[in-house]
């Protein structure tokens, strides 16, 4: 499973691979640490699943995940 964790917070977003790594079937994460970032990356490549930080430098809140599932929209997604 290829996941993408957009995460700015450096400790956390450790905090989040190590969790991950014990998972079964395996993670592959890759990590953004903003919504302009991300959007970049999901327009390149293709992720199973997004994890994602509602506070951004670039942006907060609820418009995040729609500019995501804007972007994405076949991610599965729930709210």
């Amino acid at each position: 499973m290829k996941v993408l964790l957009v995460e700015d917070d450096d400790f956390f977003a450790a905090v989040m691979r190590g969790a991950l790594e014990a998972a079964t079937p395996s993670v592959d994460l890759e990590r953004s640490a903003s919504l302009a970032e991300a959007v970049a990356r999901l327009s390149t490549d293709r992720f199973d699943a997004v994890l994602l930080d509602l506070t951004l430098p670039d942006s907060v809140g609820f418009p995040t995940v729609e500019r995501i599932r804007q972007e994405c929209p076949g991610l599965p997604s729930s709210c």
